[in-house]
C-alpha cells in the first residue's frame, strides 16, 4: 500500500484494532518498511518482507500528507 500511493491518514484510522500483522499490507507496511539511502523511493526488502523506502519517497508521501516529520520508534542511532 506504501508503494501503490494510495495511502492516506484516514486509511490508517480505519483499521480494526486489536489485529495481527499479515506478511502483507498496510499494517505490514506500516510496521516493517525501512530507510534506506540505496532507493529513492520503494525496492523490495532484502529480509523479504515489506519494502525499503527512500529520500524521494518520504518527501512524497510528506507533501501529500501535510507533514513536515516522520519518526520511526523502534530504532535507535548509534551516537545520534
Amino acid at each position: 500500500m506504501l508503494m501503490t500511493g494510495r495511502l492516506t491518514i484516514a486509511s490508517v484510522f480505519r483499521v480494526y484494532r486489536p489485529t495481527d500483522i499479515c506478511d502483507i499490507g498496510l499494517l505490514c507496511d506500516l510496521i516493517w518498511s525501512d530507510p534506506s539511502s540505496a532507493c529513492s523511493m520503494f525496492d523490495p526488502s532484502p529480509r523479504g518482507v515489506s519494502s525499503v523506502f527512500g529520500k524521494q519517497a518520504v518527501n512524497n508521501f510528506c507533501t501529500k500528507m501535510h507533514v513536515d516529520l516522520i519518526c520511526r520508534a523502534h530504532q535507535c542511532v548509534m551516537d545520534g
